[in-house]
C-alpha cells in the first residue's frame, strides 16, 4: 500500500528540515510513500531548503506557489497530486516518530476503514479524559460521535485519498478545519482510533493563529461566520434530530449572531436571532442590547480593546 504525506509549508525555514528528515527516517521500513510538500509563497529560505531535499530524495514532490494562497490551498494542491491510497496530513512544524509509518501501515494495511486516527503527543491528556477513548488501545468511532461532539480532540489523520479529493478544503478558511473533517467522518461512517503517538507537534509558535486575535479583524470574523454557516448547511438536519445536536445548533446561531453584529450586518443578525429563538435558544443579554440599539461598531471596537489589553498583559507576564 502507498501513502501520500501531505505537508503545506509557509516561512518554516527554521523547522521544515526536521519534518522532511523525519519522513526520510521512516523510509527504512520499506513502506511505499511519497512526501508532497507545497510551499505557500514563503519569503524566507523555505523553498530553497525543500528544493535541495527534493533534488536528493525522489520520494519528495515539491510544489512551489508564486504567492501566498493560504494553508488550505496548499493542502488541496498536495492532495490533488497525491497518488497514494491514503493521505497522511503532516504539518511542516511537526515531525514523525521513527516508527510512525511502520505502525500506521501495520494498522491500515490490515483493516478496511476509510479513515484512521492516531495520537499526537500534545493531545495525550485529552485522549485520557474522553470517555470514548480513555484506557483503550483501539476504539471504533462513528460519524455521530464527532457530529455530536462526543469526541472533539485533534488527531493525526490517515484518510482515503479519494475522500480528500472528493471534498477539498475551502481555501478561504484557515483554522476552522472541524467543519470539513466532519465531511470526511461522514464519508467514512466508521473511524478507527489507535492510541499510539506517531507525531510530535509544535504549537507554541509566535506566528500561530489563534481565535482570540480574530475578533479585531473583520475579514477573519467573516470567516468564522462562514464556518458556522457551513456547519448549519451541511449538518443542520442531522443535528436537529437529537437534543445534543439542537444545543450545538443553538451555539452556532449565537456565534453567527455575534459575528454578524461585529461586522455590522444587522439583516443577517435578525435572521440568526429568529432562528435561535425558533429552536428554543435565548439571545444573550449583551447581544440583544447591541442588536436593539445598532451598536455593532462600538461592540467591534470594544472587542479590539479587549484583545489589545489581553495581549499586553500576556506579553508582560512572559517578560
Amino acid at each position: 500500500m502507498k501513502y501520500s504525506i501531505i505537508t503545506p509549508v509557509y516561512n518554516r525555514a527554521d523547522c521544515v528540515a526536521r519534518c522532511l528528515d523525519s519522513v526520510i527516517r521512516n523510509l527504512q521500513w520499506g513502506v511505499e510513500l511519497e512526501h508532497i510538500v507545497v510551499d505557500d509563497g514563503s519569503h524566507d529560505e523555505t523553498p530553497k531548503i525543500v528544493q535541495n531535499y527534493a533534488d536528493k530524495h525522489p520520494h519528495i514532490k515539491f510544489i512551489p506557489f508564486s504567492q501566498n494562497r493560504g494553508t488550505n490551498a496548499a493542502r488541496n494542491a498536495a492532495i490533488a497530486a497525491a497518488t497514494g491510497e491514503y493521505c497522511i496530513i503532516l504539518d511542516s512544524d511537526d515531525y514523525f516518530v521513527d516508527e510512525a509509518i511502520n505502525f500506521i501501515n501495520s494498522i491500515a494495511s490490515n483493516q478496511k476503514y476509510m479513515h484512521y486516527c492516531f495520537a499526537a503527543d500534545d493531545m495525550v491528556e485529552y485522549y485520557q479524559s474522553c470517555s470514548l477513548l480513555m484506557g483503550k488501545q483501539k476504539a471504533e468511532l462513528t460519524f455521530e460521535n464527532f457530529l455530536f461532539e462526543e469526541v472533539t480532540g485533534d488527531f493525526v489523520h490517515c484518510i482515503k485519498t479519494e475522500t480528500l479529493q472528493k471534498y477539498p478544503f475551502d481555501e478561504d478558511l484557515r483554522i476552522y478545519e472541524g467543519v470539513f473533517f466532519k465531511r470526511f467522518y461522514r464519508e467514512a461512517q466508521k473511524i478507527l482510533y489507535t492510541n499510539r503517538i506517531v507525531t510530535i507537534r509544535e504549537r507554541n509558535r509566535t506566528d500561530s493563529v489563534t481565535r482570540n486575535v480574530l475578533r479585531n479583524d473583520r475579514k477573519q470574523i467573516a470567516k468564522g461566520l462562514l464556518s458556522k454557516q457551513l456547519l448549519v448547511e451541511w449538518y443542520g438536519e442531522e443535528l436537529s434530530q437529537k437534543p445534543k445536536g439542537v444545543s450545538i445548533l443553538r451555539n452556532a446561531y449565537k456565534v453567527m449572531l455575534d459575528c454578524n453584529l461585529l461586522i455590522g450586518n444587522y439583516k443577517d443578525a435578525m435572521v440568526c436571532k429568529q432562528k435561535l429563538v425558533s429552536i428554543g435558544g435565548k439571545v444573550p443579554t449583551h447581544l440583544r442590547f447591541v442588536y436593539t440599539f445598532n451598536l455593532g461598531g462600538l461592540y467591534f471596537y470594544a472587542g479590539c480593546i479587549y484583545v489589545y489589553v489581553r495581549y499586553y498583559l500576556l506579553r508582560s507576564n512572559i517578560k
